[in-house]
């Protein structure tokens, strides 16, 4: 009698383990589905987010062109120099760092390519009109990226180039 008892419980311990097997099996398959479902989620709001801060970014009056009062679907390269000039003060710049949420605003000229890689400022800019890309706000290396082709116009010369607007953030 001794021995049958001891068997039955042997057999139903295995049958507790086989079971709770499969259950922690399942439970590691089923997060494993659940997150990259969470990441999937999480990368088309973040498009979304980076899509829409780049619609306001680039209909900013701020820098935003416009010729003879009507305005032209580009950003004006005067005016970009003219922003992050007056993104040196600090105020200012808290400002529009809270108001979008990014870490970094670089907008870099792609063709026709730039003699020169130096950063816009007043005098770059004045001195020879080429500047390799303006930076309004420094875009950090390990941060999230997001890109997007715009049309930097040059009033001064009456013409456009086309440039890489580049976001950052650590959302």
């Amino acid at each position: 009698m001794k021995k049958k008892g001891q068997l039955e419980i042997g057999i139903t311990m295995m049958v507790i383990l086989v079971f709770l097997l499969l259950l922690i099996i399942s439970l590691i398959v089923y997060f494993k589905f659940s997150y990259s479902e969470i990441r999937e989620t999480n990368d088309i709001i973040l498009e979304e987010k980076f899509s829409t801060l780049v619609n306001a970014i680039t209909s900013m009056p701020e820098i935003k062109c416009s010729v003879k009062n009507a305005e032209k679907e580009c950003l004006d390269a005067k005016k970009l120099v003219a922003f992050k000039h007056a993104l040196d003060d600090n105020e200012m710049r808290e400002y529009y760092i809270e108001e979008f949420g990014v870490k970094g605003i670089k907008i870099e000229i792609v063709y026709p390519p730039s003699m020169t890689s130096n950063g816009c400022n007043y005098g770059t800019y004045e001195a020879s009109n080429d500047c390799g890309y303006y930076e309004l706000f420094p875009v950090g290396s390990n941060e999230l990226r997001y890109s997007t082709p715009v049309s930097i116009y040059y009033p001064d010369k009456n013409m456009y180039k086309i440039g890489k607007l580049t976001l950052s953030s650590n959302l």
